[in-house]
């Protein structure tokens, strides 16, 4: 008999590792007894009380390294997550009601943090999503709950156990919820215009209202202090207030009172608060914060969060755009402040209705989210680009920050050929090189000087790994991939049209003494001298150049063609079609085309025997093509929707494709490349790039949760 155990553990480099063991009980006294001990002091080690029974909570360790099992068509259907680089991106931040945690909603689930420490995560809160619509603390901090596109998700925060949540329909899961003051009652609101109240204790839905009738997205929800008043809007302007004397919210059905604020927007209402006392109720119609008697429903106030600052000059011109869709706006504890958040955050002394400028984004972009402490002496602020920042209420000044979770999307990965190197490129054009054998260690972080390709720029390794190449606006840089040390820019000029480029890639010779790339027109490939960087050869088309790769031999290069180029101003069309050409490396002859797709075709990966081509277009389609005949093998979009990440196992039976199933739900298919027969998938919720190591037992994978995930088979 076997027993199964999944650990899960997060490296202070940000590395999250997955790991299954399976435990012979048919083993000799003495092993299991020695097996005891060294995981008995690792455990006691890593694992705080409370930690050990948990498999989502996440215990900070240095993982194990060991060979794995080469990915083969035989085992494929047994791949699974055994790590992910990097942390993600957070959006939405809450403190708890006594200050002592910050929890960080993200790509990856929640993290809690201890605000005076932003470099160690206390945990990881995981969810199978990853998209978290709300986050929340009760009122005693003592709960947390998160929602995503698969419910609510429900944790105490004494012993740090999921507990069990309220079930709904997936596809009616919360836009915003809110405890109510005793934390016994969970309320959650949808985008379809339904509020839902539950209980916790027994998980029941006691109360499910609608009062549109029609799909109307609701944006916000709070509870009054007492418990006997829910007030909520949404993509409708007027604000509506329930009122259930008794508090117990069983089976309302009462008339909402309506409160209609005197202003109009387009984006409706964007936030609701009841003030600490009760008295008053605040909320967010575009670019107005109106204020309400919360007990006769007279508006009393309207404040003008894009007006000039008292003393300072306004910095935003910016008409109606509010903070990403929102805007937040929050009482201070005694009731006479308020503060609100879009591209600046500011303090209004209700008294007066005059403002003080704590802080504002420096590009006129919106703030992003932000939460005050209890104290009301500091606010906790994730920009627009993911970082954290601490700011001191009353001087503005940034005390604290993080940009630990600051990588929106991983756009390009690949494997160093000694198998001991990953490079991922993010979303701000960053390269992060993470070491595949010792997860544990920070990740070398690149910054390219040059601006980012206007297409999809690629990572490539030159063949003996001694260097690292990416496609910039204007050329292509190079990196000693040992130390992360820049070493040059090799110039690419464009040439004379006006269309930008569908793909940034850079390709290397098998040999490694060339580097070819596209121009930034994309109506050309560039072949560079690796060493010198001098021009070998120019080829130009009359179609873009979407992909190319060369050959195992070198004496070729594939390239992918399409008469579909993005311009500006330029002719809509070109002379040609959706094909993939072979010419001869040296001298651009054309040596075979092959015709098929109807799309722009996005990604080209040649088998490392060089016998086969596969390619996957913007038509769905994903093909395999044979090299020495020039002929068709097979199509696979019977059963996918390709959409542009493609490999070939190295050893060239399997061929993994991205797929969106037509629904945008992702996963990663293999496919075996001898019998055309599926082999299993992977669950990724929006993978860009996918290389296998060299060694065949692991599939590195980067997408836009922005981390890069490992696949492969679990040790025994």
């Amino acid at each position: 008999m076997q027993a199964v155990s999944e650990r899960l553990e997060y490296s202070l480099n940000g590395a999250l590792r997955v790991e299954r063991r399976r435990w012979d009980h048919r083993i000799t006294m003495l092993a299991a007894v020695l097996a005891l001990v060294v995981f008995g002091v690792a455990v006691t080690v890593m694992y705080q009380t409370g930690r050990d029974h948990n498999p989502s909570l996440v215990a900070i360790s240095s993982p194990t390294t060991a060979p794995h099992p080469v990915i083969s068509p035989d085992n494929a259907a047994q791949l699974e997550l055994l790590e992910t680089l990097g942390s993600g991106y957070v959006g939405d931040v809450e403190w708890s009601p006594d200050g002592s945690l910050l929890a960080l909603s993200g790509s990856l689930g929640v993290w809690l943090y201890h605000p005076d420490d932003l470099n160690t995560p206390i945990t990881l809160l995981t969810t199978d999503s990853s998209f978290i619509s709300s986050v929340i603390f009760s009122r005693d901090g003592s709960r947390l709950a998160f929602a995503d596109t698969e419910g609510i998700h429900l944790w105490d925060l004494t012993d740090l156990t999921e507990l069990d949540a309220p079930q709904m329909d997936s596809q009616t899961y919360p836009s915003v919820m809110a405890f109510n003051p005793d934390g016994l009652l969970l309320a959650s609101a949808d985008y379809q215009g339904a509020i839902r109240i539950w209980d916790l204790a027994s998980g029941e839905m006691i109360t499910e209202y609608n009062p549109f009738y029609s799909y109307t997205p609701i944006f916000d929800l709070s509870f009054s202090p007492d418990g006997t008043r829910l007030a909520f809007a949404g993509s409708d302007t007027p604000v509506l207030v329930l009122d259930d004397p008794t508090g117990e919210w069983r089976g309302y059905s009462g008339d909402p009172a309506v409160l209609r604020p005197g202003v109009r927007s387009e984006v409706g209402t964007r936030s609701v608060r009841f003030s600490p006392d009760g008295r008053l109720l605040g909320a967010r119609v575009g670019n107005k914060i109106v204020i309400w008697n919360a007990a006769t429903g007279e508006q009393v106030n309207m404040l003008d969060t894009f007006g000039p600052v008292e003393g300072q000059e306004s910095t935003t011109d910016i008409g109606a755009a509010v903070k990403g869709g929102g805007g937040d706006l929050t009482f201070s504890p005694d009731g006479s402040e308020l503060a609100t958040v879009d591209e600046t955050i500011r303090v209004w002394t209700l008294a007066t209705g005059q403002a003080r400028l704590i802080a504002e984004s420096s590009n006129n972009y919106a703030v992003g989210s932000a939460a005050f402490s209890p104290d009301w002496t500091r606010l906790a602020m994730v920009s627009p680009d993911s970082i954290l920042h601490i700011v001191d209420l009353e001087s503005g000044d940034t005390i604290a920050s993080s940009d630990a979770h600051d990588v929106q999307s991983i756009g390009s990965v690949a494997v160093r050929p000694d198998g001991e190197q990953i490079a991922g490129l993010s979303s701000d054009n960053t390269i992060r090189l993470w070491s595949l054998e010792d997860s544990s260690a920070a990740p070398l972080v690149l910054k390219s000087q040059a601006a980012p390709f206007p297409g999809q720029a690629r990572l490539a390794y030159s063949p003996d790994g001694q260097q690292l190449a990416l496609r910039t606006f204007d050329g292509i840089s190079l990196w000693n991939a040992q130390s992360g040390s820049f070493l040059r820019d090799i110039p690419v000029a464009s040439d004379a049209s006006m269309y930008i480029g569908l793909s940034g890639f850079t390709s290397y010779s098998p040999n490694g003494s060339l580097i070819a790339t596209t121009t930034l027109a994309g109506a050309q490939i560039v072949v560079f001298d690796a060493a010198r960087g001098d021009v070998a050869h120019t080829y130009s088309f009359d179609e873009m150049v979407a992909d190319a790769v060369f050959t195992p031999d070198g004496r070729a290069l594939v390239v992918a063609l399409s008469p579909f180029p993005m311009t500006f101003g330029g002719p809509a069309d070109s002379v040609g079609g959706f094909s993939i050409r072979v010419i001869d490396a040296g001298t651009g002859e054309t040596m075979m085309t092959l015709d098929g797709h109807h799309e722009v075709i996005r990604r080209l990966a040649i088998s490392p025997d060089g016998t086969l081509l596969a390619s996957v277009s913007n038509d769905g389609d994903a093909r395999l093509w044979d090299l020495t005949a020039g002929t068709l093998v097979r199509s696979l979009s019977e059963s996918m929707t390709a959409t542009g990440a493609l490999a070939f196992s190295r050893d060239g039976q399997i061929v993994a494709v991205s797929d969106s199933q037509g629904t945008g739900q992702n996963v990663i298919r293999l496919w075996d490349v001898e019998t055309g027969e599926a082999l299993g998938s992977l669950d990724e919720t929006i993978p860009s790039d996918m290389a296998f190591t060299p060694d065949g037992t692991r599939l590195v994978v980067g997408g836009g949760e922005g981390v890069v995930h490992v696949w492969g088979i679990g040790l025994p």
